[in-house]
């Protein structure tokens, strides 16, 4: 049970370091990295919007951008290398989180947070408790092989792994229909509101 939880409070410790590395990143490098370019202009909002006519299109692309990275982690959770894989990306997800916040008040003050939060939100019902289930999951799976070798062969545990894997799955489907049909008629409606 201890060592459970240090392998979640280690994983929420790599999350939070990552949103921290993105913040200091955009307040100490952000100027050399991203002169010229925002995502937080008026008219890269308006494209961003306007740009998805085919939502169709739109949720095939993310389907494949989202579930190969998906795909692929849980494959590498059946090897060594699944605990470094899930930290780092865990650890990417938060420096990318930071980054998000960080440009968004730099750039609109307190309206920045609210159209992050406006953009994050509906697919981040889903992600959100699927990026924990996947931690647990890999963790566990992680930890319970090095304890003991038996468990390479324990049908049990693969069986909750496998689990643990179609739910995730049915949770990345409805994310992915959140963020093609839901998330741009969203953005759409904050861009007009808030800017």
């Amino acid at each position: 049970m201890q060592r459970k939880k240090w392998g979640e409070l280690l994983a929420v410790g790599i999350l939070l370091t990552g949103f921290l590395g993105g913040i200091l990143f955009i307040l100490l490098c952000g100027d050399t990295y991203f002169k010229g370019t925002s995502l937080w202009e008026r008219e890269s909002l308006r494209l961003l919007t306007e740009k998805i006519t085919d939502e169709n299109a739109y949720f095939r692309y993310l389907l494949w951008q989202r579930g190969k990275w998906y795909g692929l982690l849980w494959l590498m959770g059946h090897t060594i290398v699944g605990i470094p894989a899930l930290l780092v990306l865990l650890g990417w997800l938060g420096f990318a989180l930071g980054v998000l916040f960080t440009t968004s008040v730099i750039e609109l003050r307190m309206t920045g947070i609210l159209l992050s939060l406006t953009m994050l939100i509906p697919q981040c019902v889903m992600y959100v408790p699927l990026t924990v289930i996947s931690a647990k999951g890999i963790l566990r799976l992680g930890t319970e092989r090095f304890r003991n070798r038996h468990t390479l062969r324990d049908s049990e545990m693969e069986k909750e792994y496998l689990k643990l894997l179609v739910c995730g799955g049915c949770m990345l489907l409805a994310g992915v229909v959140l963020e093609s049909y839901a998330n741009p008629w969203l953005v759409r409606q904050a861009v007009r509101y808030f800017i």
